[in-house]
């Protein structure tokens, strides 16, 4: 399997889960308010994943 391929896999995979994981979040009885936090939990999910893959999947190119 294709290295961009199994990056992106996993990518979609650790976004649905922070998504399902955050589905019944509530913050002040406020569904916009709620909806916004989600967004900027799945929004660091997205950033750390995207570092912590860089650094497992390394091109050739970079390691020489």
């Amino acid at each position: 399997m294709n290295k961009e391929t199994l990056k992106n896999i996993l990518m979609i995979f650790s976004i649905c889960a922070t998504l399902r994981e955050t589905d019944g979040m509530r913050i002040a009885h406020s569904w916009i308010l709620s909806e916004i936090v989600r967004f900027l939990i799945c929004m660091a999910v997205f950033l750390i994943v995207t570092f912590l893959l860089d650094a497992v999947f390394q091109n050739k190119k970079e390691s020489h």
